[in-house]
Protein backbone atom coordinates (compact mmCIF):
# COMPACT_ATOMS: atom_id res chain seq x y z
CA UNK A 1 0.00 0.00 0.00
CA UNK A 2 1.46 3.51 -1.05
CA UNK A 3 2.10 5.81 2.64
CA UNK A 4 -0.68 8.49 0.55
CA UNK A 5 -3.41 5.41 1.18
CA UNK A 6 -2.42 5.22 4.84
CA UNK A 7 -3.86 8.75 6.12
CA UNK A 8 -6.61 9.79 5.23
CA UNK A 9 -8.08 13.00 5.99
CA UNK A 10 -8.44 13.18 9.75
CA UNK A 11 -6.39 10.23 11.03
CA UNK A 12 -7.25 10.49 14.84
CA UNK A 13 -10.43 11.65 14.61
CA UNK A 14 -12.32 9.14 17.05
CA UNK A 15 -8.89 7.98 18.22
CA UNK A 16 -7.52 7.83 21.95
CA UNK A 17 -4.53 8.49 23.20
CA UNK A 18 -2.75 8.21 26.43
CA UNK A 19 -1.42 11.53 28.01
CA UNK A 20 1.60 10.71 30.24
CA UNK A 21 0.34 12.95 33.64
CA UNK A 22 0.29 13.17 37.14
CA UNK A 23 0.00 16.83 37.08
CA UNK A 24 -3.85 17.25 35.82
CA UNK A 25 -2.12 18.08 32.68
CA UNK A 26 -5.12 17.25 30.26
CA UNK A 27 -7.21 20.33 31.38
CA UNK A 28 -4.49 22.37 29.18
CA UNK A 29 -3.77 19.47 26.23
CA UNK A 30 -7.30 18.19 25.94
CA UNK A 31 -9.41 20.48 24.33
CA UNK A 32 -7.33 21.35 21.57
CA UNK A 33 -6.85 17.14 20.92
CA UNK A 34 -10.33 16.95 20.52
CA UNK A 35 -11.51 20.56 19.18
CA UNK A 36 -8.73 20.22 15.88
CA UNK A 37 -8.10 16.65 16.28
CA UNK A 38 -11.47 15.16 17.28
CA UNK A 39 -8.87 12.88 19.31
CA UNK A 40 -9.64 11.70 23.10
CA UNK A 41 -6.75 11.64 25.56
CA UNK A 42 -7.09 9.34 28.92
CA UNK A 43 -4.81 8.78 31.16
CA UNK A 44 -2.82 6.28 32.64
CA UNK A 45 -3.44 5.91 36.37
CA UNK A 46 -0.44 3.79 37.51
CA UNK A 47 2.08 5.98 35.90
CA UNK A 48 4.57 8.28 38.28
CA UNK A 49 6.06 10.64 35.64
CA UNK A 50 8.26 12.18 38.94
CA UNK A 51 10.65 9.20 38.22
CA UNK A 52 11.65 10.81 34.62
CA UNK A 53 12.79 13.93 36.69
CA UNK A 54 11.71 16.70 38.85
CA UNK A 55 11.24 20.68 38.58
CA UNK A 56 12.36 20.51 42.25
CA UNK A 57 15.46 18.78 41.64
CA UNK A 58 14.95 15.53 43.69
CA UNK A 59 14.70 13.60 41.10
CA UNK A 60 17.32 14.43 37.98
CA UNK A 61 16.42 14.46 34.79
CA UNK A 62 18.01 11.74 32.58
CA UNK A 63 18.44 12.96 29.04
CA UNK A 64 17.39 15.73 26.37
CA UNK A 65 13.94 17.26 26.84
CA UNK A 66 12.88 15.16 24.09
CA UNK A 67 14.21 11.77 25.10
CA UNK A 68 12.41 12.44 28.46
CA UNK A 69 9.06 13.54 26.99
CA UNK A 70 9.17 10.51 24.22
CA UNK A 71 10.00 8.26 27.05
CA UNK A 72 7.07 9.40 29.19
CA UNK A 73 4.65 9.31 26.32
CA UNK A 74 6.05 5.18 25.57
CA UNK A 75 5.63 4.56 29.16
CA UNK A 76 2.33 5.63 29.33
CA UNK A 77 1.96 3.91 26.51
CA UNK A 78 3.16 0.67 27.66
CA UNK A 79 1.10 0.70 30.81
CA UNK A 80 -2.20 1.19 29.25
CA UNK A 81 -1.37 -1.39 25.71
CA UNK A 82 -1.98 1.47 23.41
CA UNK A 83 -0.83 2.66 20.04
CA UNK A 84 -0.70 6.23 20.58
CA UNK A 85 0.59 8.80 23.40
CA UNK A 86 1.43 12.02 24.26
CA UNK A 87 3.52 13.71 26.62
CA UNK A 88 5.58 16.86 27.66
CA UNK A 89 8.24 18.00 29.64
CA UNK A 90 8.92 21.37 30.16
CA UNK A 91 12.51 23.82 31.72
CA UNK A 92 12.35 26.82 33.14
CA UNK A 93 15.75 28.99 34.63
CA UNK A 94 17.40 32.58 34.26
CA UNK A 95 17.53 33.93 30.62
CA UNK A 96 21.14 33.68 29.28
CA UNK A 97 21.39 37.35 28.13
CA UNK A 98 18.66 39.27 30.04
CA UNK A 99 19.72 39.56 33.76
CA UNK A 100 16.39 39.23 36.08
CA UNK A 101 14.37 37.59 33.16
CA UNK A 102 13.03 34.36 33.18
CA UNK A 103 12.88 31.77 30.50
CA UNK A 104 11.42 29.31 29.58
CA UNK A 105 11.08 26.05 27.36
CA UNK A 106 8.21 23.61 26.89
CA UNK A 107 8.05 20.42 24.48
CA UNK A 108 5.76 18.50 23.49
CA UNK A 109 5.00 14.98 21.66
CA UNK A 110 2.57 12.66 19.69
CA UNK A 111 4.08 9.42 19.59
CA UNK A 112 2.03 7.38 17.16
CA UNK A 113 3.34 3.64 17.20
CA UNK A 114 0.69 2.64 13.98
CA UNK A 115 2.24 4.98 11.80
CA UNK A 116 5.99 4.86 13.04
CA UNK A 117 6.50 8.66 13.63
CA UNK A 118 6.45 10.58 16.25
CA UNK A 119 5.11 15.07 16.34
CA UNK A 120 6.75 17.31 17.79
CA UNK A 121 6.45 21.21 18.75
CA UNK A 122 8.39 23.39 20.88
CA UNK A 123 7.56 26.83 22.78
CA UNK A 124 9.83 29.24 24.21
CA UNK A 125 8.10 31.89 26.88
CA UNK A 126 8.67 34.02 29.54
CA UNK A 127 5.27 34.17 30.51
CA UNK A 128 5.42 32.03 33.49
CA UNK A 129 4.97 32.37 37.03
CA UNK A 130 8.89 31.35 38.13
CA UNK A 131 10.47 33.21 40.94
CA UNK A 132 12.01 32.28 44.82
CA UNK A 133 12.81 34.18 47.59
CA UNK A 134 14.97 33.94 50.33
CA UNK A 135 13.96 34.42 54.15
CA UNK A 136 13.78 33.78 57.86
CA UNK A 137 11.42 33.46 59.95
CA UNK A 138 9.79 36.08 61.57
CA UNK A 139 10.49 38.28 57.82
CA UNK A 140 7.60 39.12 55.93
CA UNK A 141 6.90 36.43 53.39
CA UNK A 142 3.54 36.85 53.16
CA UNK A 143 3.65 39.44 50.79
CA UNK A 144 5.79 37.19 48.40
CA UNK A 145 2.83 34.38 48.63
CA UNK A 146 0.07 37.22 48.10
CA UNK A 147 2.68 38.52 45.22
CA UNK A 148 2.51 34.92 43.48
CA UNK A 149 -0.69 34.25 44.41
CA UNK A 150 -0.85 31.38 46.21
CA UNK A 151 -2.25 29.23 47.40
CA UNK A 152 -3.75 28.93 43.34
CA UNK A 153 -0.11 28.92 42.87
CA UNK A 154 1.96 26.50 44.44
CA UNK A 155 4.88 27.19 46.86
CA UNK A 156 8.03 24.22 47.60
CA UNK A 157 10.41 25.25 50.50
CA UNK A 158 13.88 24.35 51.24
CA UNK A 159 16.78 25.23 53.62
CA UNK A 160 19.15 27.80 51.44
CA UNK A 161 22.73 26.54 52.34
CA UNK A 162 22.76 22.80 52.89
CA UNK A 163 22.62 20.16 50.56
CA UNK A 164 20.14 20.41 47.69
CA UNK A 165 17.74 18.44 49.09
CA UNK A 166 18.33 18.29 52.85
CA UNK A 167 14.93 19.64 53.51
CA UNK A 168 12.20 19.94 50.63
CA UNK A 169 8.32 20.10 51.11
CA UNK A 170 5.88 20.49 48.42
CA UNK A 171 2.23 20.55 48.89
CA UNK A 172 1.83 23.40 51.31
CA UNK A 173 -1.37 24.22 51.21
CA UNK A 174 -2.04 27.30 53.64
CA UNK A 175 0.45 29.73 55.33
CA UNK A 176 0.66 28.04 58.09
CA UNK A 177 2.10 25.06 56.28
CA UNK A 178 4.35 27.52 54.75
CA UNK A 179 5.56 29.00 57.99
CA UNK A 180 6.21 25.62 59.17
CA UNK A 181 8.33 24.62 56.68
CA UNK A 182 10.20 27.81 56.49
CA UNK A 183 11.06 27.55 59.82
CA UNK A 184 12.16 24.06 59.74
CA UNK A 185 14.42 24.58 56.58
CA UNK A 186 15.98 27.47 58.23
CA UNK A 187 16.57 25.36 61.13
CA UNK A 188 18.76 23.24 58.90
CA UNK A 189 20.35 25.49 56.71
CA UNK A 190 24.17 27.05 57.57
CA UNK A 191 22.91 30.43 56.99
CA UNK A 192 19.50 30.21 58.79
CA UNK A 193 17.49 30.85 55.82
CA UNK A 194 14.96 29.28 53.44
CA UNK A 195 14.31 29.23 50.50
CA UNK A 196 10.55 29.68 48.86
CA UNK A 197 10.24 28.65 44.81
CA UNK A 198 7.22 28.65 43.16
CA UNK A 199 6.16 25.03 41.78
CA UNK A 200 6.24 24.33 38.42
CA UNK A 201 4.25 21.47 38.21
CA UNK A 202 1.62 22.06 36.13
CA UNK A 203 -1.13 21.51 38.49
CA UNK A 204 0.28 24.51 40.57
CA UNK A 205 1.05 26.74 38.37
CA UNK A 206 -2.05 28.09 36.53
CA UNK A 207 0.61 30.44 34.07
CA UNK A 208 2.59 27.16 32.91
CA UNK A 209 -0.90 25.08 32.66
CA UNK A 210 -1.62 28.44 29.85
CA UNK A 211 1.34 27.86 28.12
CA UNK A 212 0.63 24.18 27.90
CA UNK A 213 -2.60 24.57 26.42
CA UNK A 214 -0.70 27.27 23.54
CA UNK A 215 1.40 24.62 22.72
CA UNK A 216 -0.95 21.46 22.79
CA UNK A 217 -2.97 24.05 20.08
CA UNK A 218 0.38 24.16 18.09
CA UNK A 219 0.99 20.64 18.01
CA UNK A 220 -2.50 19.93 17.27
CA UNK A 221 -2.00 22.12 14.18
CA UNK A 222 0.66 20.61 13.24
CA UNK A 223 -0.65 17.17 13.44
CA UNK A 224 -3.14 18.45 11.51
CA UNK A 225 -1.32 19.48 8.50
CA UNK A 226 -0.69 16.44 6.10
CA UNK A 227 2.41 16.14 3.61
CA UNK A 228 1.59 17.60 -0.12
CA UNK A 229 3.65 13.98 -1.17
CA UNK A 230 2.41 11.24 1.40
CA UNK A 231 -0.63 12.56 3.40
CA UNK A 232 1.77 11.41 6.23
CA UNK A 233 0.66 14.02 9.81
CA UNK A 234 2.76 16.35 10.98
CA UNK A 235 4.10 18.15 8.17
CA UNK A 236 5.92 21.34 9.18
CA UNK A 237 9.12 22.85 10.02
CA UNK A 238 11.89 20.52 10.75
CA UNK A 239 15.41 22.75 10.44
CA UNK A 240 15.98 26.71 9.92
CA UNK A 241 18.72 28.72 7.97
CA UNK A 242 20.35 31.37 9.18
CA UNK A 243 21.75 34.65 6.89
CA UNK A 244 18.56 36.90 7.24
CA UNK A 245 21.13 39.90 5.14
CA UNK A 246 21.49 43.20 6.67
CA UNK A 247 19.47 45.78 5.11
CA UNK A 248 22.32 48.50 5.18
CA UNK A 249 25.13 46.63 3.39
CA UNK A 250 24.13 42.73 2.58
CA UNK A 251 26.11 40.89 5.28
CA UNK A 252 24.13 37.82 6.53
CA UNK A 253 23.31 37.99 9.99
CA UNK A 254 22.54 35.29 12.51
CA UNK A 255 18.66 35.93 12.14
CA UNK A 256 16.80 33.21 10.42
CA UNK A 257 16.29 33.44 6.68
CA UNK A 258 14.00 30.45 5.51
CA UNK A 259 12.44 28.00 6.99
CA UNK A 260 12.79 24.15 5.71
CA UNK A 261 9.22 22.59 5.85
CA UNK A 262 9.58 18.59 5.79
CA UNK A 263 7.61 15.19 6.30
CA UNK A 264 8.55 13.21 8.96
CA UNK A 265 7.94 9.77 6.87
CA UNK A 266 8.86 10.38 3.47
CA UNK A 267 11.60 13.19 2.20
CA UNK A 268 9.29 15.47 0.51
CA UNK A 269 11.27 18.77 1.95
CA UNK A 270 9.73 22.65 1.13
CA UNK A 271 11.93 25.63 1.86
CA UNK A 272 10.34 28.46 2.47
CA UNK A 273 10.36 32.17 3.44
CA UNK A 274 10.18 33.52 6.86
CA UNK A 275 6.94 33.87 7.96
CA UNK A 276 6.35 37.61 8.90
CA UNK A 277 7.96 38.21 5.31
CA UNK A 278 11.20 39.64 6.26
CA UNK A 279 13.79 39.54 3.17
CA UNK A 280 16.19 41.80 5.18
CA UNK A 281 17.54 42.51 8.77
CA UNK A 282 18.45 45.89 10.64
CA UNK A 283 21.62 47.25 11.03
CA UNK A 284 21.28 47.12 14.55
CA UNK A 285 22.06 42.81 14.40
CA UNK A 286 24.73 43.07 11.60
CA UNK A 287 28.15 42.11 12.94
CA UNK A 288 29.61 44.54 10.39
CA UNK A 289 27.64 47.49 10.64
CA UNK A 290 27.60 47.17 14.30
CA UNK A 291 30.25 45.12 15.40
Amino acid sequence: MMPSQLFQEAPYRGRRAVLATMHGKEQAIGPPMRRLLGLELVGAPELDTDRFGTFAGDVPRNGSMLEVAVRKAREGMRLSQARLGLASEGTYGPHPDIPFMTVGREIIVLVDDDAGLTVQEHLITHDVTCTLRFVEPGSDWMSFLDEIGFPAQGVLVRSHQASRNAYLRKDLRDAAEVAAAVAQAARLSQDGRARIETDMRAHRNPSRMAVLATLAEKLAHRIAAPCPACRAPGFGVIETHKGLPCSECGTPTASIRLHVHGCLLCEFRDERGRPDGRLTEEPYFCSWCNP
